[in-house]
């Protein structure tokens, strides 16, 4: 992320980018920069990470109505199960990384309004291994950091990795932050960083209420990237008022939709030159 931010494209830039929508199945086929699979995979995870997020901010504003003991807090961790997602807020002890959990929440999977105090008794040995993933994560990145603290999300892959999403978090409900966030792999037990992606090198802070008589949308440039990454189509997700989304990539131009859905505009020369 490196340019300025608007609300949206001037009215002209907009409309030359919407006649350029129906070419991106061609220019995925002739283009080996863009995989099809990627631009997936970047889609459904993009859900996940606004699910996992929607979770865990449903449960942090129940705690806060408990006013808890906040020397038992350190970091949460959102885990989905049997259609249910349950939410622990606790903090990493001793030398073996155990995690401690003080308070958990749990709702329906699909229904994050039916969030909930639950009791507990033993943790699942997954929460711990991804708790330890989250610190070890968050430790990884202490040099790179730019702000903080950052939302995290974790989740296990296919392959038994587990990988740990750190956007920044944000206490301004004026604004959204794009950027400054990171993508690192963990080992599988959750001790070991494996590697660290920065996903953008700035950030950005975008007005989350479009002003009257302004272009709907929201931009911004990638310099790292061609494709959104997965943290742009979950802040999409997130916060609807940012849609249409256009990303400026190097080669490509692209949209994310207010449900996430990943569009190919068009080579960004050939848009840019309209």
């Amino acid at each position: 992320m490196s340019s300025p931010v608007t609300k949206g494209f001037p009215a002209v830039c907009l409309a030359a980018v919407c006649m350029c929508v129906f070419v991106s199945a061609a220019l995925c086929e002739d283009e080996i920069f863009l995989s099809p699979e990627d631009i997936i995979f970047a889609e459904k995870r993009g859900m996940e990470i606004a699910q996992y997020e929607k979770a865990a901010m449903k449960a942090t504003d129940m705690l806060l109505e408990l006013k808890p003991d906040r020397s038992k807090l350190g970091m949460y961790i959102a885990y989905k199960a049997a259609g249910v997602w349950k939410v622990y807020f606790g903090r990493i002890s001793g030398e073996a990384a155990d995690f401690q959990p003080a308070y958990v929440f749990a709702c329906p999977a699909d229904s994050p309004k039916k969030m909930k105090a639950v009791s507990f008794s033993e943790i699942p040995a997954e929460v711990t291994q991804r708790a330890r993933a989250v610190n070890t994560a968050v430790k990884a990145i202490e040099f790179d950091a730019r702000g903080g603290p950052y939302n995290t999300s974790v989740f296990r892959e296919e392959d038994g990795m587990l990988t740990v999403y750190l956007l920044p978090g944000n206490k301004n409900p004026d604004v959204v932050l794009l950027g400054g966030d990171f993508k690192v792999s963990v080992s599988s037990d959750g001790s070991q960083a494996v590697r660290k992606i920065p996903l953008h090198r700035t950030v950005l802070e975008i007005p989350s209420v479009p002003k009257e008589g302004k272009p709907a949308g929201s931009f911004h440039t990638h310099i790292m990237d061609d494709l959104p990454t997965e943290t742009d189509v979950a802040q999409v997700i997130l916060y609807p008022s940012l849609a249409p989304h256009s990303i400026l990539g190097r080669e490509w131009f692209s949209q994310i939709d207010k449900n996430g859905r990943i569009i190919i505009l068009g080579r960004t020369k050939e848009i840019l030159l309209h």
